[in-house]
């Protein structure tokens, strides 16, 4: 088999998205078996597509909101346009992390619980 096409393996690997946009948590093991690779193959995949944990954990992208939006969607069961268009916009913002990267790990003074508000910003009643 080729290699599956890169937003549709982030899709399914990163956020939990099948090809209809239906949400279920992914492992290495689940994503291998649906593309018919190996485990191993996989992983090769992955690190070629710069996909791979080790490289998305380091570029400035949030992945875990990524999911976790993701998981919203299927629990408020949002249009399958609405998944789609947040997978598609969350594979461009990691495409761009990437592209940008300057081999240094991401920050770690984000704010994870107000990604909306600069560093230091007291929200009302705090």
């Amino acid at each position: 088999m080729s290699a599956p096409d890169p937003f549709e393996l982030f899709a399914y690997y990163h956020l939990g998205f099948d090809r209809d946009y239906r949400y279920r948590f992914r492992n290495l093991h689940h994503t291998a078996a649906y593309f018919g690779l190996s485990p191993d193959a996989l992983k090769t995949v992955l690190a070629e597509l710069k996909l791979d944990a080790d490289t998305v954990k380091l570029v400035d992208f949030n992945l875990s909101k990524a999911h976790a939006d993701a998981q919203e969607l299927e629990l408020t069961q949002a249009p399958r346009e609405a998944r789609e268009q947040h997978a598609r916009k969350s594979f461009e913002a990691l495409n761009v992390a990437i592209a940008t990267w300057n081999g240094e790990p991401a920050p770690d003074d984000v704010d994870w619980d107000n990604l909306d508000m600069p560093k230091g910003t007291v929200e009302p009643g705090d």
